[in-house]
């Protein structure tokens, strides 16, 4: 699973007892981790003004280690701490704090005073120099690659594993792209409810709108292609009693059986995937009806994922169900 983390401000500095090159070498250890398993959570409600953002800046004008944060900040997505972290580090803080990250990266001193009752909230209070030991960013790793198990809650499943980054308020991840051939039949053919059940979810964790596109078979009755019309019809029936107000909009793109990838998973904008075995149908009811093998492929990792959706986009017509 990605794991929420925060950074004191003060901590970007190091310790006054490191050499530059160590504290470069700490400071890459958690890029890189972060990267790889790691959602980051900025103190306030802006990153523009956040503590952290003035601490980036006081890094030397033209450094290695300022570039890399930069870079960072403006390509990785990132959640918002608002009310709940504000940049401050102390006892009357870590309730908050630990309401939104599970890993908060401090100076020793912090860590030595508070690191106690930061356990006691589940929180992870270590130094830069700990990243490579960090037992949240293990965990992570371990939880992710875990398969989803028959008797699983479907709101279980969604809250560990999708629902960190369906709340990240970045418009980095305002595309969510659901690739399972059978989606579309399932839903309007079969009438199960994993596709119901899943943008459910999404609109209620989501901060920000979200564009969803779903790329599927096109369903048939009795052989024949049921018409698009109708189609749409059956999907404009999700929005009933106002529902989903976090979906956008929803589009879907329908291929014949040779011009459909058969492989199944969500993408939340680039960069992040969760491949399952069994596309949606985890979410086919309340409790999970049977095993399903699942993986988070992100960055370099989701590449092939973004070539797939690219090469099915550009195959098929794309019909619009709700939003520009």
């Amino acid at each position: 699973m990605l794991v929420p983390f925060a950074i004191e401000a003060e901590a970007i500095a190091g310790e006054a007892h490191w050499t530059p090159r160590e504290l470069r070498g700490h400071h890459d250890a958690l890029l890189r981790a972060w990267k790889r398993i790691g959602l980051f959570v900025f103190d306030g409600e802006h990153l523009s003004n956040s503590k952290l953002r003035q601490a980036i800046d006081d890094i030397g004008e033209g450094s290695v280690l300022r570039g890399r944060w930069n870079d960072f900040v403006q390509r990785v997505p990132a959640v918002a701490g608002g009310q709940l972290w504000r940049g401050d580090l102390d006892a009357t803080t870590l309730g908050g704090l630990s309401k939104v990250a599970k890993i908060c990266f401090a100076r020793n001193a912090q860590v030595e005073t508070l690191e106690a009752e930061a356990q006691a909230l589940k929180l992870e209070l270590i130094t830069l120099a700990s990243t490579g030991a960090c037992d949240g960013f293990t965990a992570g790793e371990q939880a992710a690659a875990l398969h989803i198990r028959k008797g699983d809650g479907a709101r279980e499943v969604w809250e560990q594993r999708f629902a960190p980054i369906a709340a990240a308020s970045t418009d980095r991840l305002k595309r969510v792209s659901i690739v399972d051939p059978y989606a579309v039949t399932r839903h309007v053919i079969e009438r199960k409810e994993e596709l119901t059940r899943f943008l459910t979810y999404l609109s209620a964790s989501s901060v920000k709108a979200k564009h969803v596109s779903v790329y599927a078979l096109s369903p048939f009755r009795d052989n024949r292609p049921i018409p698009h019309g109708e189609i749409i019809a059956d999907l404009l029936r999700l929005r009933d009693n106002d529902a989903l107000p976090r979906i956008a909009s929803l589009t879907v793109y329908l291929a014949g059986g040779q011009r459909i990838n058969r492989d199944r998973f969500v993408m939340f904008g680039d960069h992040y995937v969760w491949d399952l075995g069994h596309g949606l149908e985890p979410f086919e009811a309340d409790i999970v009806t049977r095993d399903c093998a699942v993986s988070l492929k992100t960055w370099d990792a989701a590449k092939s994922y973004a070539d797939i959706i690219d090469s099915m986009t550009a195959d098929v017509r794309a019909i619009h169900i709700w939003g520009p």
